[in-house]
Formats: C-alpha cells, structure tokens, sequence
C-alpha cells in the first residue's frame, strides 16, 4: 500500500501576501502540489484575516475570508511575527520584515507597501495594534494585546532618560529594529508613561505603574532604582511621587 504525507505551510512573501502551500506525497516519489495567495485584510491579538482568491473549474474566481489563529510574538531583532497555530500543534511563524512605530494612542503601528497584482499599482496599507505597555527592567520591555500575556512582543531595548509628562513619569527606551534591507538597525524611541509612587520602605525606589494605551491601567509595574534611573532624574521622578501624594492627601483630608 503507497505511504500517503500531506504537508502545510503558511508564509509571508516579500510583497506582504499570505501564501498557503499543501504538498501531498504519495509514495513512490509522486509529489503534487496546491498553493494558494491571500491578502491580509485584518489582525487582531490572536488572529490574522486574510482575503484568499482562488480558480475553480472553468476559471471562476471563488473569494474566502479565512481566519489564522495564533499569536504575536517579537524575534530576536525585534520584528514582528505571527506564529499560526497548527492541528498538528506545530506553528509556522510569518515574519513582518519592517519597521515598526508607535501611534498618537499607543498603539503599534506596521506600514508597509503591496503590489496589487492585479490592477498593477502600488498601495500603502498598515496593520495596527493595540495593547498596553510593560517595563521589565533597564533592557527589556513589552507590549501586551491581552490580558492574559500570551500575545505579545518583547522587545530588547536601551534605557534612555526619564522625566515628568503631563503629571505622570515618563520612562524613554530606544529599540533597535534589525529590518534585512538596511545595514543597520532602524531605531525606535519609546516612550512609557506611569504613574508613580515613593517606597516608603526602601531608600531609593519607586513604584512605576506603566499607563497602557487610552489611559488603561493593566496593573503592571516595576521597581525603580536610584542606579537605573540616575540621581537627578530619581529626583525628579521622586518630587512628582511626593507632589501626588500630597494631592490625595488633601483631596482625602476629611
């Protein structure tokens, strides 16, 4: 009896289309081979949409809306990627080899350009992303879609500076994007902001609450030292630590 294998694999090309590939083996070195070519019309925090046409008998055109579940994840330059989730529990990991910026409200923003081939033109298209923003530490910080943590990017970064912004601390850390058609790293600045609080208990550390996007508290924070922060910006974040309690305090006196 002929072994039968059947293989498939999601990927993203270089124009940004989904290609879905199934290879079928039936023994004796027959190989035969499907392919089919989506463009992605959505994503979300566990999903990607894509819009996949594909030739029927006699050359009819059937469009689908087809939904890949999965999650978000960062690769070790700090690109975004997908990993679909499989039947077979494996996952093939789309790699969105671009550059990255954050929006007005916090979100994560990816541009990039298609060709539409079709109609033979050129278009601009972005994928948006919305979650919250954690600090881990002098070199590593996240960004969560959910709040359970399992969709989200981490990405490894250099502290910068801090400083106050419209009464809440502001935490600034630059993050190298390894994009292959440049040389070099395109570099992000981010910009984290929290509130935050004198602890009592120790000498020299805050308590900074990361403030997610729309003003969304995820309950998420960090430990500030005097050594991460450097003396005249613990400072300053301490002033504004004690100027907030002294609001509550009187904002609460009765």
């Amino acid at each position: 009896m002929p072994s039968y294998l059947q293989k498939n694999k999601w990927r993203l090309n270089s124009n940004h289309d989904l290609e879905f590939t199934v290879t079928q083996s039936k023994g004796l070195g027959s190989v035969e081979a499907l392919s089919l070519k989506g463009e992605i019309a959505g994503a979300s925090s566990d999903q990607l949409v894509a819009v996949v046409t594909s030739k029927k008998v006699g050359g009819v055109e059937v469009t689908r809306i087809v939904k890949l579940n999965g999650r978000w994840q960062a690769d070790d330059r700090n690109r975004l990627c997908f990993a679909v989730s499989k039947q077979d529990g494996k996952k093939d990991v789309l790699v969105f080899d671009g550059k990255w910026e954050i929006g007005k409200d916090n979100e994560i923003i990816y541009r990039y350009r298609r060709t539409d081939l079709v109609r033979k033109r050129k278009e601009e298209r972005a994928i948006i992303l919305r979650g919250a923003w954690r600090v881990d530490g002098k070199n590593k910080i996240s960004y969560l879609l959910d709040t359970s943590g399992e969709s989200g990017f981490v990405f490894r970064a250099q502290f910068e500076s801090s400083g106050v912004v419209n009464g809440l601390g502001a935490l600034k850390f630059k993050v190298g994007i390894g994009v292959s058609r440049y040389k070099r790293p395109v570099e992000q600045v981010v910009k984290v902001l929290g509130t935050v609080r004198w602890n009592m208990t120790r000498k020299y550390a805050i308590e900074f609450e990361a403030v997610g996007a729309r003003g969304r508290r995820p309950g998420m924070g960090v430990t500030l030292s005097r050594n991460l922060l450097g003396g005249e910006a613990f400072l300053r974040l301490k002033r504004l630590a004690e100027e907030k309690k002294a609001e509550v305090g009187l904002k609460f006196k009765w």
